[in-house]
């Protein structure tokens, strides 16, 4: 919908004046803070067409008002920095930086940005969507592409073609990677456009053909099991058998019927073409086989089912195909398109969700998980609105999940139970009326399936007001993980299922979730003002997390504070550790305050930090908040938080070296592990002429070789990286770096053509040369570190004579 143009006018004055006054990121972008990365995108692209510097020439502020706009999309858009936004202002983003400094012409948002956020038959998925999407157990092709990818241009108005026959049938995705890297990343996709194939328990199939709607077509059927049976008298018996137990929707074709098909293989005539009987076997996948038969060559077939009279697609329940009994409901269908077959097929002869009473559901609970809808409206059933609901039954039938309806009549109850007031989804775990989870996603198959195979699994408890009452909580025996959220933010959504999956790692611990819109002076006793927050309650202790909302980053955190990786200083244990460490000893300590936000958001990567350094550099904090703590940041003058210092290794017992700070804005943890490392004793060797003989490498043993040139930005960045693989190896492997400036010969004859090049060199025996050299283009520690092991592995026990003839030497 086009904004009057008064509206556009005002709503562009109360964008400037949030630029003078502070802005709310949601409020420019015209979103509620509730936005979907699709309406984002959207508000964005709508903003962007009329704000943009090239439709502004006149306006000397056009391109910082752009850049400033472009910051908080990139904000929003990316689910960890939205998260830190929401949590802690600007002021949380200061680490990273809004960016927005680089943007595209006019033309890039018009024609090219989010191609199909407004194409009604192709699923724009993004993040978490995209998984519920795989793991549905249903049929997805999807696109993956990138908005400045010309050939993805070209391919789109195909794609919405194909999507537009086959919709139903399978399902039609787009992911932009540009967006959503990390998806696409995750699938091994790094060209565009790349369309995957998605099936049920299956790994995708890369489609390689022309993109042509009728060679996709055929790619989609040669690989999709779309069951179309040709009935006829000799084999009738054997399919009717061999099939699964489900109704029996059949489409009766020649006799005195006349139908053929048009060139884009349409219907001209009484009877569905080939391609109409697919999507219809599709669509209706798992609740009803398809067949057809040819009524010219099997006449006598088509008078037992008494479809002889009038062509068409007939509906046979449940065992009364192919000879129907006097009472069967057969059925003949109104139409014959495929979509509308389905929507008749939903609506009027699939069974409604079986209804329960109260008294039923808690009988039922108690020994079945069940998918279970409430409804407090009764004149208008939910698998009436939404009829694909029905298939639920069936898609949980290997779950052994039941799915069942109940009416709230006795509002009371409801509220009393599960403190809901309005229609809710909630799946009960067969345990009983009080462990369950409230669905808080979409009204869709896929969505809900995952939801109830996962939650059925999951140990995730709904907390109420009186799991806080007296702090029975803290008092707990056993720590908790609570995600206090709201049901409608986007990030709390999407951290539920990934919750769900960390609680059935962590078996020593207990998950909950808390609805602050449910419970809100729960929240607010806990100082809640974000969403999503999350909490370990280990009794009297409570600790916010604040890293990544993913379950490899909740069982990160947990089992750092159960096994903490630094250490935490008071007055007495600080003088004795830091203060009077010893030779050889090197510190590095965050002076911080429990309610700094900037702190708390650093708090992920100095534990982070704290591992990498591990063995290396000794980790330790100190919480000015405390006030026992309080005088000892007076004495050290600490005046703002966090305050970072290095204590570097003394050179002698009585010496006292001064300690220096940290003051780079990048508090990632390889920044500050990188810092710490360049004040430590380490063995890595600068290369000379005389370590090399013709390029060769005279040394015999195992080395990683780091060739750098000291103007190069990246090489300077990667040095302390480098520095930091080196203490994995002491003994093992030896670290070298080679200024390619100052001896561009040995770089040359080691065939170094760029800035920085990593170069392992396998160890030999004295009277070999070396066969090979591997090169490494992998600037992150970890990555080296698992290549390196593989390469010396093959080589161990010559590493391991050479390391006992050196301390043979050495005696």
């Amino acid at each position: 919908m086009k904004l009057p143009k008064l509206n556009l006018v005002v709503f562009i004055f109360i964008l400037q004046l949030t630029y003078c006054f502070g802005e709310d990121y949601y409020q420019v972008l015209g979103v509620s803070k509730d936005a979907s990365l699709k309406q984002i995108r959207k508000a964005f692209k709508k903003l962007a067409l009329t704000m943009h510097p090239d439709k502004n020439v006149n306006d000397p502020e056009a391109h910082n008002k752009f850049i400033k706009i472009n910051g908080i999309y990139e904000v929003l858009k990316d689910e960890d920095l939205r998260k830190k936004y929401d949590k802690f202002g600007e002021e949380g983003l200061k680490e990273n930086g809004r960016g927005g400094g680089r943007y595209e012409s006019y033309n890039y948002y018009r024609d090219e940005f989010g191609i199909y956020d407004d194409d009604p038959d192709v699923v724009t998925l993004d993040g978490s969507d995209f998984d519920a999407a795989v793991k549905s157990g249903e049929t997805w092709f999807v696109n993956f592409y990138s908005p400045r990818c010309s050939h993805c241009h070209d391919l789109a108005p195909t794609w919405r073609k194909f999507a537009e026959e086959l919709s139903g049938a399978i399902n039609i995705g787009a992911v932009n990677c540009h967006d959503n890297r990390w998806t696409c990343n995750q699938k091994g996709v790094h060209s565009f456009p790349s369309l995957l194939l998605l099936l049920k328990n299956n790994r995708p199939i890369k489609y390689m053909g022309d993109r042509s709607k009728k060679d996709l077509m055929k790619f989609v059927l040669e690989h999709v099991n779309i069951d179309v049976v040709d009935l006829w008298d000799g084999n009738i018996a054997e399919e009717v058998s061999s099939h699964p137990k489900l109704p029996w929707v059949v489409s009766f074709c020649g006799g005195d019927a006349e139908s053929h098909e048009d060139e884009d293989g349409e219907i001209i005539g009484d009877c569905p073409s080939r391609n109409t009987r697919m999507k219809m076997a599709g669509l209706l996948k798992d609740i009803a086989n398809v067949g057809s038969i040819d009524c010219g060559t099997s006449p006598e077939l088509c008078m037992r089912a008494n479809a002889s009279k009038k062509a068409g697609v007939y509906y046979f329940p449940l065992d009364s195909f192919p000879e129907p009994k006097k009472n069967d409901r057969i059925h003949l269908f109104s139409s014959l398109d495929a979509r509308e077959i389905y929507s008749e097929f939903m609506l009027e002869l699939m069974p409604s969700l079986t209804k329960v009473t109260v008294t039923k559901l808690e009988k039922l609970i108690s020994r079945q998980a069940t998918l279970a809808f409430f409804q407090f409206d009764t004149t208008n059933d939910v698998d009436v609105k939404e009829t694909n609901l029905k298939k639920l039954p069936q898609l949980l039938k290997d779950h052994n999940i039941d799915v069942v309806k109940v009416y709230c009549n006795n509002t009371q109850w409801c509220f009393d139970n599960f403190h809901i007031t309005q229609d809710a989804v909630l799946v009960f775990k067969g345990t009983g009326i009080d462990e369950y989870e409230i669905h808080h996603g979409k009204l869709t198959t896929a969505e809900l399936s995952l939801f109830a195979h996962e939650s059925v699994h999951a140990r995730v408890a709904t907390l109420n007001a009186q799991h806080f009452h007296e702090n029975s909580l803290k008092e707990s025996n056993q720590p908790w993980f609570v995600d206090f959220f709201a049901p409608w933010c986007p990030p709390c959504r999407a951290l539920l299922p990934e919750l769900r999956k960390a609680s059935t790692s962590l078996l020593n611990i207990k998950f909950g979730t808390v609805d602050c819109t449910s419970f809100s002076s729960v929240c607010e006793k806990f100082k809640i003002h974000s969403y999503p927050t999350t909490m370990l309650f280990n009794q009297s202790v409570v600790t916010e997390y604040n890293g990544q909302h993913n379950s490899h980053g909740i069982l990160e955190f947990v089992q750092d504070l159960i096994n903490p990786p630094y250490e935490h200083f008071n007055p007495e244990s600080f003088k004795d550790k830091v203060l009077r460490r010893g030779v050889g000893v090197t510190w590095i300590v965050d002076f911080y305050a429990k309610w700094c936000g900037p702190c708390k958001a650093m708090l992920p990567a100095w534990r982070h930090m704290a591992k990498l350094l591990d063995g290396v550099v000794k980790v330790g904090a100190v919480d000015c908040a405390i006030p026992t703590n309080s005088q000892l940041c007076k004495t050290q003058g600490v005046n703002a938080y966090p305050e970072i210092r290095l204590f570097p290794s003394k050179k002698k017992p009585r010496s006292n070296p001064l300690y220096k700070v940290y003051t780079d804005w990048n508090r990632q943890a390889l920044a500050m592990a990188g810092w710490a490392i360049e004040s430590t004793n380490h063995d890595v060797k600068d290369m000379t002429m005389e370590d090399f003989d013709r390029g060769q490498l005279i040394d015999k043993q195992a080395w990683l070789l780091d060739f750098y040139a000291p103007w190069c930005g990246p090489c300077m960045a990667f040095s302390p990286k480098f520095i930091l693989t080196s203490f994995r190896f002491v003994g093992r492997v030896k670290f070298g770096k080679v200024n390619c400036q100052q001896y561009p010969s040995i770089c040359s004859q080691a065939g170094v053509n760029a800035y920085p090049s990593v170069k392992f060199y396998h160890p030999i025996k004295s009277d070999e040369k070396r066969s090979s050299i591997k090169s490494i283009t992998s600037q992150d520690p970890d990555e080296i570190t698992q290549l390196v092991e593989g390469f010396i592995q093959p080589y161990n026990h010559l590493i391991k004579q050479k390391s006992s003839q050196k301390k043979k030497d050495e005696l």
